[in-house]
């Protein structure tokens, strides 16, 4: 049987569901440095106006700062369908109301704009929502107002180390370094003019001391532009390209061979899938329109197409 069989309904459950699974996303209780520092601007603000369709849009009034400057009626686009962002954490958008805005600042060209801080997974929901009664995130934000700069260690009730590196003007530089106590891990990199930058390594603490790289993830102004996921081996099982508009998984077998490669273009909703044999060769091939294949190919074993398929 063919892997690509099994990987292609995977897949497409997971395209499907992608939507349903940002949705349930779990709110973040408590705020990190890393929330901090991976913001631009953050602030509390009054939601002026909010709009939802294909297009969504939310214009705020930023009232107090806590890093950065708002801008009067600040306004953010996003695709509700695309974006993992605050929506999937609030049940109402009530106009007048106080919410907590964070933000990153984006190039486009000639063109500079803020976009709502998203979710670095889909586990987590993204931050900015509206203030709650004695809201934690206020209490946290505003101790890190006072107490960013210079270098700092961090630590959780329990006292356990949970981040360190160094501030100027309460922007992160160089190097940083957060713990999860809880999960044995630690990812560091460094910052360059406040955002993260180059390669960014997830380690594990491993019996006997040592340290297994998990993932490293490489930075291009704060964005993911590629990441490699690692097996319990130390070799590579999964590597991702990214762009603002696509995503190009290749997945590979325990001894190093690609096994398959999966390109997505996220605004066409396209995809396309290679299967390959272990030798190298293309064994199947398959393109997507709005998660349906549309035309498939398969080959043999020289890697000539013997047989063409169309849905």
């Amino acid at each position: 049987m063919r892997v690509l069989k099994y990987l292609l309904p995977a897949f497409l459950v997971l395209l499907s569901s992608v939507r349903a699974l940002a949705c349930n996303c779990e709110p973040v209780q408590q705020l990190g440095a890393a929330d901090w520092n991976d913001a631009d601007i953050i602030f509390t603000a009054t939601l002026l106006e909010h709009r939802m369709g294909m297009v969504g849009m939310l214009r705020f009034e930023p009232r107090k700062s806590y890093k950065g400057q708002g801008e009067p009626g600040m306004t953010f686009y996003f695709q509700p369908g695309k974006d993992h962002t605050l929506l999937h954490a609030v049940k109402e958008f009530r106009p007048g109301d106080e919410w907590v805005v964070f933000a990153t600042k984006k190039n486009t060209g000639n063109r500079e704009y803020y976009r709502l801080k998203a979710s670095p997974n889909r586990a987590d929901c993204a931050l900015s929502r509206p203030v709650q009664e004695d809201d934690p995130y206020l209490t946290f934000l505003e101790e890190m107002a006072r107490t960013a700069g210079g270098h700092r260690k961090m630590y959780d009730e329990q006292g356990r180390l949970t981040a360190e590196g160094a501030y100027l003007e309460q922007v992160p530089v160089s190097r940083w370094a957060y713990y999860e106590p809880e999960r044995e891990t630690v990812v560091s990199g460094n910052y360059e003019n406040g955002r993260r930058e180059g390669e960014w390594l997830l380690l594990k603490e491993m019996p006997g001391g040592k340290k297994q790289a998990i993932r490293k993830t490489i930075y291009n102004s704060g964005s993911p532009a590629e990441i490699h996921d690692y097996s319990h081996t130390g070799t590579i099982s999964l590597k991702k390209i990214l762009t603002d508009s696509t995503e190009t998984r290749f997945y590979f077998r325990p001894d190093g061979a690609l096994k398959n490669r999966i390109h997505a273009n996220l605004e066409e909703n396209t995809t396309h899938i290679i299967s390959y044999s272990e030798t190298g060769a293309i064994e199947e091939e398959r393109f997507l329109e709005a998660q349906k294949v549309v035309r498939q190919y398969r080959y043999n074993e020289k890697g000539e197409r013997i047989e063409e398929g169309q849905r």
